[in-house]
């Protein structure tokens, strides 16, 4: 463990003490099944993301004074539930309209779990209904390239994408994603115009 530079040097490492086993191997299995059952089926279920086991426990606390109507929204998460490989802590102080932890933070523990779990080279394991789930939700990059603005933005659309233009210009001349590139729906392509 420790820090790297832009090009992958370590610069800094940590060492810690291996701690005391405090509980037994039996309670730590329960309670990770128990704190995964809190993602799966829970309050913490806006974390959940198809394809990884993640345990998690939401949390509203009230601010003092009591009655203020001031909150701290927040999600306690690590992931995979298997074999853990990343803690995550999102706090939200005084969250405006809801403000319970699964509700506000979950959305917020998810969104840094989809980034942080690949980018750790934790791949994601699908089981059959998550699989058919994933497959739906992504689509293939079709060719836009030499059609003209309005054209390549229907062709997108009808693929489930949607687009952005740079530049100005008459025809598509680049795209990203790349053509055949197998993205989710809802992707923003960027569509280069000369």
């Amino acid at each position: 463990m420790g820090i790297a530079d832009e090009e992958g040097n370590l610069v800094e490492s940590f060492a810690y003490d291996e701690g005391e086993q405090i509980i037994s191997a039996e309670t730590s299995e329960m309670m990770k099944k128990i704190l995964e059952s809190v993602v799966a089926e829970g309050t913490g279920s806006k974390a959940y993301l198809p394809g990884y086991r993640i345990g998690g426990k939401t949390a509203t606390s009230e601010k003092l004074p009591r009655r203020s109507g001031k909150y701290i929204a927040s999600f306690m998460s690590f992931a995979p539930a298997e074999n853990p490989q990343i803690m995550a802590l999102v706090l939200i102080d005084e969250p405006q309209g809801v403000y319970y932890g699964g509700t506000v933070a979950g959305p917020v523990m998810q969104e840094l779990l989809k980034n942080a779990l690949p980018y750790l080279g934790i791949e994601p394991v699908y089981n059959e209904k998550e699989a058919e789930e994933a497959a739906e939700a992504q689509t293939e990059v079709p060719d836009v390239t030499g059609m003209a603005p309005a054209q390549a933005k229907n062709t997108l659309y009808q693929a489930g994408l949607s687009s952005e233009y740079r530049g100005e210009g008459e025809t598509v001349s680049r795209q990203l994603p790349p053509a055949g590139e197998t993205v989710n729906k809802g992707t923003k392509a960027v569509l280069y115009l000369e």
